[in-house]
């Protein structure tokens, strides 16, 4: 998923989640991982992370499989 649909799948939340999942991106995208990722599952994981559902590691493990 390229910056520009991360930016629209998170769109309309804070901007702190929104610089954090697009660092998240860019993190993964300069380690060589291209990042395979719908919109749907992008907006979902951010929620859960708003919502105090997701911790760290967990946040983590769902970027590890994006790639």
């Amino acid at each position: 998923m390229g910056k520009s649909m991360m930016s629209r799948a998170v769109s309309g939340w804070h901007s702190n989640e929104v610089f954090a999942a697009q660092v998240a991106y860019a993190y993964l995208h300069a380690s060589g991982i291209q990042v395979k990722v719908g919109s749907q599952a992008a907006i979902t994981l951010v929620a859960d992370v708003v919502e105090g559902r997701r911790d760290v590691r967990q946040v983590a493990g769902a970027l590890k499989n994006w790639g």
